[in-house]
């Protein structure tokens, strides 16, 4: 009955060589709100999970409880959505400075378009 609510410790991506990785061998896609940097894996191995969230929100975005609070929310539309994606795959998402006075509504339906752009929904 108790439900699990928000992402867990694993199915974030906190260390700087996973997001190195990424980076590295990912593909990026960008609207005016968010930037997208995504991963696949052949197959997501016993101990990880199958779709990682990382998120990179600098100063420009604003102060701490403006960049907590996008990222919180982005963190909810990735968790929300998490089982429609088709294969294992790590996202690094980067908020612009746009995304701070950007709806929710906005940035949620840019940040879906991307991943069905990028062919991940």
């Amino acid at each position: 009955m108790s439900e699990r609510l928000g992402l867990g410790r694993r199915e974030k991506i906190k260390r700087k060589q996973d997001f190195k990785a990424v980076f590295d061998k990912g593909k990026r896609y960008s609207n005016s709100l968010i930037s997208i940097v995504f991963a696949k894996q052949l197959a997501a191995p016993q101990d990880k999970p199958a779709r990682r969230l990382g998120i990179i929100a600098s100063r420009k975005v604003g102060n701490a409880v403006q960049r907590n609070r996008l990222k919180r929310f982005t963190r909810e539309v990735f968790r929300i959505h998490q089982y429609d994606f088709k294969a294992p795959v790590q996202i690094v998402v980067i908020l612009k400075p746009a995304a701070r006075e950007a709806p929710r509504k906005i940035i949620q339906a840019g940040f879906l378009e991307l991943c069905k752009k990028a062919q991940l929904l």
